[in-house]
């Protein structure tokens, strides 16, 4: 089945609850849009569920629209940032542990959850950004679905959990352990998390 544009049709949609206990990974290049490590990125839209309003051929920063992508597992972290380039490079990037600071409204995206927010649950994985993204718009503005924080999908890289914060979550995250990605403390876990998606640590 293929992912048509919004608008879709809300059906009792589920509404994943994460709170201080459910920490969230994250690995990022801090160079790259000189962001801290719970910072919202307010220059797009790039990515999948990016809701920047500038077309997606034309990015600019967004006052008022920011985005922070993170997993549930260092796998996903690693499958998501690294998966496409077939290869984890650890200079200059970093990995942070994020924890909420209250509770986060996600829209779930996973398997049958998709279709009651109104899409498929191929809208992880699928490679038109420009879909994926008017859809991030779409369920952002819903009054009905309240002030979410962002969604929950299948990771298109591992299976795995990702999420996508949205600004709404800027101050309701907190990073409680920053490290470069080559740290020695991380070294094994990375390695382990690197094979699981076949990947080479270099």
């Amino acid at each position: 089945m293929l992912l048509a544009a919004p608008p879709g049709r809300l059906a009792n949609p589920r509404i994943v609850v994460l709170g201080p206990g459910d920490p969230l990974l994250r690995i990022d290049a801090p160079a790259a849009h000189d962001a801290p490590a719970a910072g919202f990125r307010r220059y797009g839209p790039l990515l999948r569920f990016d809701h920047h309003r500038a077309a997606a051929a034309a990015p600019e920063h967004d006052d008022e629209r920011g985005v922070l992508y993170c997993a549930r597992t260092l796998v996903c972290c690693v499958a998501e940032v690294f998966g496409d380039r077939g290869v984890v490079q650890r200079d200059g990037h970093r990995f942070a542990r994020l924890a909420p600071t209250r509770e986060l409204r996600l829209l779930d995206l996973r398997e049958t959850a998709a279709t009651a927010a109104g899409t498929i649950p191929a809208i992880g994985s699928v490679g038109e950004r420009e879909l994926t993204q008017a859809w991030a718009r779409w369920w952002y503005e819903q009054p009905e679905l309240g002030r979410l924080d962002g969604v929950i999908y299948s990771s298109a890289q591992c299976g795995h959990d990702a999420v996508a914060l949205w600004e709404r979550a800027d101050g309701a995250v907190s990073a409680v352990v920053q490290l470069p990605l080559d740290a020695a403390e991380l070294a094994d876990e990375l390695v382990v998390a690197a094979a699981a998606v076949q990947l080479a640590v270099v």
